[in-house]
C-alpha cells in the first residue's frame, strides 16, 4: 500500500462512533484518578504498590483503550514483586531494592518520567531521546497517549507503526525499527494531521482507521497486488501438521514441511493471488465457501515463504511440535499422491512444548506472526493467554489460614529462599501439602496456579514421568514426550522474574535417585542457570542440553509415621532444607478455629486437652512410636461442605473411624493399649 492508496481507502472508511466515544470516556477515568498536576507528588505505593497504584490502572484496568498486558512486570521500571519486595530488572536478572537505594531508584525513576511528559507536552519529542529509562516503550507511549491524546496514537506495535512509515515514506531523523516506535508514533500523526482528508479528523478517528487498516490488513506479506515485499527480515509462520498431528513424523524425518489441498497444481504458475483466489473458487476440492477467500490467503502465504524465514509447527491449539528455519526455495513434487507443496527446513527444536495458541489454528494451516510472538513461543509462553488480574496473598492471610507463629512462618519462607529446596516433614494431619501451597502463595504474594505445579510419587513413579522418555503413539510407533517436570521448568524459564514452585506430595514414596537422574546435581541452589546446562538421558545430542533455572523452587512433603517407606537419599536430603511441623493441640490459634467453625466450647476442650495426652504418650514410646508418629490437628477440622455441625456425633465419627484405626496401626502388637488411649474421650 502507498499513501495514495491509504487515502482513498480513508475515504470510503466506516467508523464505530460508539466505540471511539467509550474509548474517549474510558480514558478520561485514568486521568481523573491520576491527574497530570499529582504526578509529581507520586509516592512508591502510588507508583507500584496496590491494585489501585498507577501500574496497576495502566496494566489491568482492561477497559482503558491500549492494552499493554503481558510480558513481564519490570515493564515498569521498578515494580512490587509478589513476596512485597520491590525489585528492577538488570540485564535480565532480578535486583532487590531496598530503603536508601530503593528511594534513590523510584525518584530518578519518577524524574525522568517527569521531563519526557513535559518533553511531550512542550513538543520537544526529540529530547526525549537523551533519556535513558528502564521503562519499556509501551509503557511511555500508553501514558503520553493517556495525558495527551491529541499528540499520540493509542498503540505501540512495531509491526503496525513501521509499515504506515514505509507506506506513506515518512522521512524522520529516526530509523524506522522497533526501538523508535514512540518517535515514529508521533510523527506519523504529526504527519498525516497536516494532509487531506485527514487534517479535518481528530488523531482518535486517525488512529482507528491506521489500526484496523494495519493491525487487520490480509496477511499474505505483499501489497495487495499479491507482490512479495522486497525485505531481507526474516518473516514468522506456523505450519499445522495435520489432523492429531499426522504429519510431524514425515515434517522430521524428511526435514520439511508441506501442504495438500487436494488438486492443487504446482504454485509457480500463479503470478498474482487474484490468479489463485479464481483457480480456488472453482475448485470445492481445495475450499467450500465461505472458505475459499481464507484458504486462498492461507496458500497465498505459503508460497511467498523465504529462505531464512522461522516456522512453528502446531498441533492443534494447545501444542507445539518442533520450530524450525526454511532452507529452500518453494518445491513441488509432481509424482506424490498428496501433500505436493514443500518446503525444506533445518529443525532447530523438536521437543513437544503445551502452549496456548490461537483458537483460529484449529482449522487454520497456514498463519503469520510477529517476531514478538515467536520468540514468546520458543519459550514455551503464549502470547494469546490473557493474564488473569492477580489474587493478592498476603503474610496476614497465611497467618489466618495456618496454625503457626509469624516466626516460624518466616523461618520456612527464609530457608526455601536461601536453599530453594525444603521438605516439610511431620506426622499424619499436621497439614503439610496445605502449608506447602500456602508457603508457595505467600513468596509469589498471590494465587497463581499457572505458577504451582503438585505431584505425588509413587513406588512406580519414574524419570520417564517426571523428566523425559519414549512413550507410545496412536500409529504403535514410540516417541520422546516430555514429564511433568520438564515442562514446568520450560515455563519457568521462559518467565524469569516470576516465581515457579514444584511441590511433591509424599516425596519419600518414590526411588529418588530413579526419579531424578542425572538432575541430582542440579537441584543444588548453586547449579541453577544455564552455566550448568547439561544434556538429559533422552537428549538426542551434546549440544540438546537442560537446566534448572534459578526462580524455580521446590517444597516437597514427607509422612515421618509411615513404615513402609525409606529414609530419604543422604545425597538428595543435602540439598534440602527439613522443616519439621508439630501438630496444633492446645494452640491458641487452633481453639479458635474451631470456635468459628462452631464446634461447641466443651468438645473444644476436650479435643485439644486429650489429643496433647495422647501424643504425649506416643512421643514417649521410643520403642515403637516416637514424635514423628503424633497424630495431627486435620483430623479435626471441619469440612465446610459435609460438617456443617460439628457436634457430639461428629466428634464421636472422628474418634472411632479415624483415630481408633490409626493407634490400633500404631500398637497392632498391642490393641487393649489403642482402647486405653481412647477411654480418655468417654
Amino acid at each position: 500500500m502507498n499513501l495514495e492508496e491509504l487515502i482513498e481507502k480513508a475515504k470510503t472508511f466506516e467508523f464505530d462512533e460508539e466505540e471511539i466515544q467509550r474509548g474517549l470516556t474510558l480514558r478520561d477515568s485514568f486521568v481523573k484518578r491520576f491527574p497530570l498536576e499529582n504526578l509529581k507528588n507520586m509516592t512508591l505505593q502510588e507508583y507500584a504498590g496496590d491494585k489501585d497504584s498507577f501500574c496497576y490502572w495502566l496494566e489491568f484496568k482492561k477497559e482503558i483503550p491500549f492494552g499493554i498486558g503481558g510480558g513481564s512486570a519490570s515493564k515498569f521500571g521498578i515494580y512490587r514483586s509478589k513476596d512485597g519486595n520491590y525489585y528492577k530488572s538488570l540485564k535480565n536478572k532480578k535486583v532487590l531494592l531496598e530503603n536508601e537505594n530503593l528511594e534513590k531508584e523510584f525518584t530518578d525513576l519518577k524524574n525522568k518520567l517527569l521531563s519526557i511528559i513535559d518533553f511531550a507536552q512542550n513538543d520537544e519529542i526529540d529530547k526525549i531521546s537523551e533519556i535513558d529509562i528502564p521503562v519499556w516503550n509501551m509503557v511511555i507511549i500508553k501514558i503520553l497517549f493517556l495525558y495527551f491524546p491529541d499528540k499520540f496514537f493509542d498503540f505501540a506495535a512495531d509491526w503496525v507503526i513501521n509499515p504506515i512509515v514505509n507506506d506513506i515514506e515518512l522521512k524522520t531523523d529516526y530509523e524506522n525499527n522497533k526501538k523508535n516506535v514512540l518517535f515514529l508514533n508521533y510523527y506519523i500523526r504529526e504527519y498525516l494531521s497536516s494532509i487531506e482528508p485527514f487534517r479535518n479528523w481528530d488523531i482518535f478517528h486517525i488512529g482507528k482507521f491506521l489500526w484496523y487498516t494495519y493491525a487487520f490488513e490480509d496477511e499474505e506479506g505483499g501489497d495487495d497486488n499479491g507482490n512479495e515485499e522486497d525485505d531481507n527480515q526474516p518473516h514468522y509462520w506456523k505450519i499445522g501438521t495435520g489432523k492429531e498431528g499426522h504429519l510431524w513424523n514425515e515434517f522430521l524425518q524428511k526435514n520439511e514441511i508441506t501442504i495438500g489441498f487436494g488438486p492443487l497444481p504446482n504454485l509457480e504458475q500463479f503470478k498474482t493471488k487474484e490468479e489463485l483466489g479464481s483457480f480456488i473458487k472453482e475448485h470445492d476440492e481445495i475450499a467450500k465457501d465461505p472458505q475459499k477467500g481464507f484458504k486462498t490467503d492461507e496458500i497465498w502465504n505459503f508460497k511467498n515463504i523465504k529462505i531464512g524465514d522461522k516456522i512453528i509447527a502446531n498441533q492443534g491449539i494447545s501444542k507445539i511440535l518442533g520450530i524450525g528455519e526454511i532452507t529452500s526455495n518453494y518445491f513441488y513434487y509432481e509424482t506424490y499422491d498428496e501433500y505436493k507443496h514443500r518446503f525444506s527446513v533445518k529443525w532447530i527444536k523438536k521437543i513437544p512444548l503445551d502452549v496456548k495458541l490461537k483458537k483460529e489454528w484449529a482449522w487454520k494451516t497456514v498463519d503469520e506472526i510477529t517476531e514478538e510472538q515467536f520468540d514468546m513461543l520458543m519459550k514455551g509462553i503464549s502470547p494469546w493467554e490473557e493474564p488473569n488480574e492477580p489474587v493478592i496473598y498476603t503474610k496476614k492471610q497465611a497467618l489466618a489460614e495456618l496454625f503457626i507463629e509469624e516466626a516460624e512462618l518466616d523461618a520456612i519462607t527464609n530457608t526455601l529462599k536461601y536453599k530453594k529446596n525444603i521438605i516439610l516433614q511431620g506426622a499424619p494431619g499436621v497439614g503439610k501439602t496445605f502449608i506447602a501451597k500456602r508457603i508457595a502463595y505467600l513468596m509469589m504474594g498471590e494465587k497463581d496456579e499457572s505458577r504451582v505445579q503438585m505431584i505425588q510419587f509413587h513406588q512406580s513413579y519414574s524419570y520417564e514421568d517426571f523428566i523425559q522418555g519414549y512413550r507410545p503413539t496412536d500409529n504403535g510407533c514410540f516417541e520422546i514426550k516430555n514429564g511433568v517436570f520438564y515442562e514446568f521448568c520450560k515455563k519457568a524459564q521462559g518467565n524469569p522474574d516470576k516465581e515457579y514452585f514444584f511441590i511433591i506430595d509424599e516425596i519419600n514414596r518414590g526411588n529418588l535417585s530413579k526419579i531424578f537422574g542425572e538432575l541430582m546435581m542440579l537441584i543444588e541452589k548453586d547449579k541453577r542457570g544455564k552455566d550448568f546446562a547439561i544434556p538429559l538421558t533422552y537428549s538426542r545430542n551434546d549440544d540438546e542440553k537442560f537446566y534448572l533455572p534459578e526462580n524455580l523452587y521446590f517444597i516437597g512433603t514427607m509422612n515421618t509415621a509411615d513404615r513402609s517407606l525409606a529414609m530419604v537419599d543422604y545425597a538428595l536430603r543435602r540439598r534440602f532444607g527439613f522443616i519439621t511441623l508439630e501438630p496444633a493441640f492446645g494452640k491458641e490459634k487452633f481453639k479458635a478455629y474451631l470456635k468459628e467453625k462452631n464446634v461447641p466450647k466443651e468438645l473444644i476442650e476436650k479435643i485439644n486437652d486429650k489429643m496433647v495426652e495422647i501424643n504425649k504418650v506416643i512421643k514417649n514410646d521410643d520403642k515403637n512410636l516416637g514424635e514423628g508418629y503424633r497424630i495431627g490437628h486435620s483430623y479435626f477440622c471441619p469440612d465446610d461442605k459435609t460438617d456443617k455441625n460439628p457436634d457430639k456425633e461428629w466428634f464421636n465419627h472422628i474418634i472411632k473411624n479415624e483415630i481408633l484405626p490409626l493407634l490400633k496401626e500404631y500398637w497392632f502388637d498391642d490393641s487393649n493399649k489403642a482402647e486405653e488411649q481412647l477411654k480418655q474421650f468417654e
